[in-house]
C-alpha cells in the first residue's frame, strides 16, 4: 500500500488493532472510533474476533477497511495470542493504535494523537497509558487529566503489575511526558513498531505489558504518556465473559488457561533474566540498542531482586539518562 505523509493526519493511515473476546462493546467501540475521527476514511481495522454464532460484525462485516482474524471463543489461546494473530493483518499503515474492544473517543482523536506523537523529542516514540474510565450509561468526563503508570508489585510468578495515578493541574503537565511503563490497552506508534515489537503469542495475559515495555525500550523506543487523553477505557468487567473463566480445566475447551498461564510466566521470567533460560525467543526477544540493565536503571526496578524504587511506585517521570 502507499504510505501517507506521517506528519499529515489528512493522508496518514492508522491501523487500529482490536482484540475482542465475546465482548458486547465491540461494535459500539468501532462505531464511536469511526464517528469521532477527523479522517475516518484513513482508519483500517485489524480484528481478532473471538466469538460464537450469536455475534455479528453488522455493517463492518463486508468493509474493505476491516481485516478480520476470527475463531470460535473455545479455540482462543488468550490475549497475547489474539493480538499476535491480528497483527499479521498489518499492511504498512503509517501508524498503529492498539486497543481493547471497550473504548470511547473524543472528537478528533486521530489528529490529536498524530500531533502528540510527532512533537515528541525521540526518533522512535510511543504514546501509552492507562486511559480514563468510561461508563456506557454516563456522559464522558470532559477534559480528563493526564495519567501516569506506577509499579504496584511483582506477583508471585514474577509479572510486574501497574497502577494508574491521575495527575492534577499543580503537576504542570502541558505536553506528553516520559513513561517508565506501558499499557497494552493503549499503544500509539508509527506502524513499523509492529515489525519490531509485535506480541509474543506464547505469552498469555499477565506479563504482557512489562514484556512489551522492556522489548520496546531495548529496541530503542522511548515511552511517553499523553498530556491529553483522547480515548477512554471501560475497566468494569461485570457483564463481559473472561477468557480465564471460560477456559477452565473442566470447561470443555482445548486450552485451559492455567496451563497457558504457567507456560507464559515461565517464558516471561526467562525473558527478563529472573530465571536461567535456554528458550529461543526469536523475534520476540530483547533488542540490542539498549540492555535489560539499562531498562532497569531507567524504570527504577530490579527483576532479579523483584524490587521497585520509590519513584517507580509513585509514578514519577523517569530521568532521561539512557541514549537510544
Amino acid at each position: 500500500m502507499n504510505k501517507g505523509d506521517q506528519s499529515d493526519p489528512t493522508s496518514a493511515r492508522i491501523f487500529v488493532q482490536i482484540a475482542s473476546y465475546r465482548d458486547p462493546e465491540l461494535l459500539t467501540t468501532m462505531r464511536d472510533c469511526v464517528a469521532k475521527a477527523s479522517y475516518p476514511e484513513r482508519l483500517v481495522f485489524g480484528l481478532a474476533w473471538q466469538h460464537d454464532s450469536s455475534e455479528t460484525l453488522a455493517e463492518f462485516a463486508d468493509s474493505q477497511r476491516v481485516r478480520v482474524f476470527e475463531c470460535h471463543w473455545r479455540e482462543s489461546q488468550g490475549a497475547c495470542w489474539a493480538r499476535h494473530k491480528l497483527q499479521q493483518l498489518y499492511n504498512g499503515e503509517d501508524y498503529t493504535l492498539s486497543l481493547d474492544s471497550h473504548h470511547r473517543f473524543v472528537e478528533g482523536w486521530d489528529s490529536t494523537l498524530i500531533e502528540q506523537l510527532n512533537m515528541l523529542p525521540a526518533p522512535k516514540p510511543v504514546l501509552t497509558c492507562y486511559l480514563p474510565a468510561y461508563d456506557p450509561d454516563q456522559p464522558l468526563q470532559d477534559n480528563p487529566p493526564a495519567i501516569t503508570l506506577a509499579a504496584d508489585r511483582f506477583d508471585p510468578e514474577g509479572a510486574l503489575l501497574f497502577l494508574p495515578y491521575t495527575l492534577d493541574e499543580s503537576d504542570g503537565i502541558t505536553a506528553p511526558f516520559r513513561a517508565r511503563f506501558l499499557s497494552a490497552h493503549f499503544i500509539f506508534a508509527r506502524g513499523n513498531f509492529l515489525d519490531v515489537c509485535g506480541h509474543d503469542p506464547e505469552l498469555y495475559f499477565y506479563g504482557e505489558e512489562i514484556s512489551l515495555a522492556v522489548r520496546a525500550f531495548t529496541h530503542g523506543y522511548d515511552l511517553f504518556h499523553p498530556d491529553r487523553p483522547v480515548i477512554y477505557h471501560r475497566y468494569d468487567r461485570a457483564d463481559r465473559p473472561k477468557h480465564w473463566d471460560d477456559h477452565t480445566p473442566d470447561g470443555h475447551t482445548q486450552f485451559p488457561f492455567d496451563d497457558l498461564d504457567i507456560r507464559s510466566k515461565a517464558r516471561l521470567r526467562g525473558l527478563l533474566g529472573m530465571d536461567a533460560c535456554d528458550l529461543d525467543f526469536g523475534r520476540f526477544g530483547l533488542g540490542t540498542m539498549r540492555s535489560l540493565s539499562d531498562y532497569e536503571r531507567y524504570a527504577g526496578i530490579s527483576f532479579a531482586k523483584r524490587e521497585i524504587s520509590a519513584e517507580a511506585s509513585y509514578g514519577d517521570p523517569p530521568d532521561h539518562t539512557v541514549d537510544a
